[in-house]
């Protein structure tokens, strides 16, 4: 079965799908993976180029490479494979002007999605650009997750709850702060 950019962006936006978008929830991610594996399988290899050519082209291929991957693959480090063409788009994506069309045209938090991919970055300049963002474009709780994601990348210069998935090495100071991760919830 084909997928459309029309698909993608409905599937995603549809009323109540907030509530899965930063949630672990093997039944939602099971749903992705069940009706966008190929989808996910063809942008990873370059196969849907042509949904570039327009703003919501260019959403639905983030919103694939980035959460999809993330519902698809999430344990295991493919989760984190597409993360720098996802990231490369973003921001071509901004160049482009697509936060602030969306922004106009589109309910808020469609344009979230275009910012993401910087806070999923362990680069720092990345996380900044995130958090810059956020506080000038994105609703308050990005503005906390940006700000939380941009203190663990200075602190670390990565994000060592991925260390394990990516097959790193951890340090002392990393494994405290999982830990206290953990018993905080």
């Amino acid at each position: 079965m084909t997928v459309s950019i029309q698909d993608v962006l409905h599937f995603w936006f549809a009323k109540g799908a907030a509530l899965n978008w930063f949630e672990v929830d093997k039944a939602f991610d099971a749903d992705v993976k069940n009706r966008f594996r190929s989808t996910l399988h063809a942008a990873a290899n370059s196969k849907l180029e042509h949904w570039t050519e327009t703003i919501e082209g260019r959403l639905a291929l983030i919103i694939v490479l980035d959460q999809f991957s993330r519902n698809i693959h999430r344990g295991n480090a493919a989760a984190y494979g597409n993360d720098n063409a996802c990231l490369l788009l973003a921001k071509h994506a901004l160049r482009m002007g697509d936060d602030l069309w969306l922004k106009t045209y589109r309910p808020h938090d469609w344009r979230i999605f275009l910012y993401v991919p910087f806070m999923h970055s362990e680069d720092i300049e990345d996380q900044r650009r995130s958090l810059e963002l956020f506080q000038t474009h994105g609703p308050e709780p990005g503005v906390a997750h940006a700000r939380h994601h941009l203190e663990i990348v200075t602190r670390f210069g990565r994000f060592p709850h991925r260390n394990s998935i990516l097959g790193r090495d951890s340090t002392s100071e990393e494994l405290a702060f999982l830990a206290m991760k953990e018993i905080a919830g």
